[in-house]
């Protein structure tokens, strides 16, 4: 029924949009909102270029992911990790396509390309928990306030599982820190997928603004007493740098407010000094 009423509002925008006064169409950007814990999560290794596009002040960003050891320059490195309510070999389509199969075959890459939390979306049953009417009203308030000039149906995941910790350790030592010793001061927080922009806290608060949930340190993200995300990017301090190559694993360890604890090890990869 969900989401039978979406798509009728979408063919009613589509009958009754109607030309503002500057002369664009202001169309709208409908949303479907996804509730789920935080049972799973999957870290991996992503490469981030920045580009400059003429006519354009804003970079282009792209994002590719890192297979197992292969290299690449600290400053376009990112750790990413991604979470769901059910782990991967729940979701298997009647076209015969199954994420864990898929998974298995080499194709890590899909933890990237198409997240777990993410196949859910196109099934008939997503597996959602129960919605939290508190946290999508705020979410309604927020996304459907933002000025959109196209009609199209997004899905947003949230979690309502409160996190305590976020620690992130390598196999390998890296500098002055050792192999499996906390990384946390090394990171920041560098920003979520698109429509995820926020920060939910165990409070239920949303916090939106870009100064406040990107690029800030892990500390000043777990101030917030947050809820899981449903995805999340990290990438180095401005002035870290290695002085030689270094071969390693990342983990990604978040422990809830009730003390369950999720883990998650990226394949190897070898980081290289910073580009001079």
């Amino acid at each position: 029924m969900k989401k039978i009423s979406l798509i009728l509002l979408l063919f009613l925008s589509l009958v009754s949009c109607k030309e503002e006064e500057d002369g664009i169409i202001r169309e709208d950007t409908f949303f479907d909102f996804f509730s789920r814990e935080c049972k799973y999560m999957w870290a991996f290794n992503v490469k981030k270029t920045e580009s400059k596009v003429d006519g354009f002040d804003a970079p282009y960003i792209e994002r590719k992911y890192i297979g197992s050891r292969q290299s690449v320059c600290v400053q376009n490195y990112t750790l990413e990790f991604t979470t769901c309510n059910v782990d991967m070999d729940a979701i298997v389509y009647d076209d015969g396509f199954n994420y864990k199969e898929t998974y298995d075959s080499g194709d890590e890459e899909i933890l990237f390309s198409y997240p777990v939390y993410e196949a859910l979306w196109y099934r008939d049953n997503p597996m959602e928990d129960a919605p939290d009417k508190i946290i999508e009203a705020k979410l309604s308030d927020y996304l459907y306030n933002r000025k959109t000039t196209r009609t199209v149906l997004e899905y947003v995941d949230y979690r309502t599982t409160p996190i305590k910790d976020i620690k992130i350790a390598a196999s390998a030592d890296i500098n002055d820190v050792k192999a499996g010793e906390s990384l946390n001061k090394q990171f920041l927080v560098d920003g979520y997928p698109s429509y995820h922009n926020f920060i939910i806290t165990s409070n239920k608060d949303l916090i939106t603004d870009s100064k406040k949930i990107s690029n800030i340190t892990i500390d000043q993200y777990l101030y917030y007493r947050p809820m899981a995300p449903a995805a999340m990017i990290f990438r180095f301090v401005d002035d870290f740098d290695i002085k030689a190559p270094v071969e390693t694993t990342f983990t990604v360890e978040i422990t809830t407010l009730d003390g369950h604890v999720l883990k998650s090890e990226t394949p190897l990869v070898t980081l290289t000094p910073r580009a001079k």
